[in-house]
């Protein structure tokens, strides 16, 4: 089947990038040499290509074959070393990225890609899950949620909600946005993936 030109690679790449070159540079320009654009693109690029690991993607870059890769197919003029690479990434508010799951949405919309996803006419499948990203006993910030053990000690998180369109006969998932569980949202943890929830669903409309 042939991929609608709206659909394809280049055309949903070059997009992500136009969202990524839009979004606010915090840092002193005189000493910066990684971009925003570049940080990012290069963390999904280490997806796209399924290395194991950050490092072990970036010592694959210097291979100029690769190199020419990474800047042929994600417009990559710099490629950033694994502590440029967290470091730029984790300052970047996830808010920013929004822009970029709605745009892929209306691109399904605009192709009727979704109608195949139909459970029953008009209707979807959308599971959604929590799931943990970050955890420690020594770094933590204001929204991390906190767990307190038996013996005193803390151990410090960050969850998310994840919900994505699926349907029993199709291999691929449309993920949406995920909503981060904060320890604002409440109490207790329970409060806090129940608000979360609420904020999530409240996002979809």
């Amino acid at each position: 089947m042939k991929i609608k030109k709206h659909l394809n690679f280049t055309s949903l790449r070059t997009k992500m990038s136009e969202i990524l070159y839009n979004i606010p540079d915090w840092r002193q320009k005189n000493k910066t040499t990684i971009s925003i654009h570049d940080a990012i693109m290069s963390g999904f690029a280490c997806m796209y290509f399924q290395d194991l690991s950050i490092l072990q993607f970036q010592k694959r870059m210097q291979e100029e074959q690769h190199r020419n890769n990474l800047n042929t197919l994600f417009s990559v003029q710099n490629i950033p070393k694994e502590t440029q690479m967290r470091e730029i990434n984790d300052g970047i508010d996830s808010e920013y990225f929004r822009p970029i799951f709605k745009d892929f949405y209306m691109r399904l919309q605009r192709n009727k890609t979704l109608e195949q996803y139909q459970i029953f006419p008009n209707l979807y499948y959308f599971p959604i899950d929590g799931t943990q990203f970050f955890s420690s006993k020594d770094i933590h910030c204001v929204q991390c949620l906190v767990k307190e053990h038996q013996n005193g000690s803390k151990n410090y998180s960050h969850h998310v909600l994840q919900g994505g369109i699926m349907h029993p006969d199709c291999s691929e998932v449309i993920p949406f946005m995920p909503e981060q569980i904060a320890n604002t949202d409440g109490p207790t943890k329970q409060d806090c993936e129940m608000n979360a929830a609420k904020r999530y669903i409240a996002k979809l409309h």
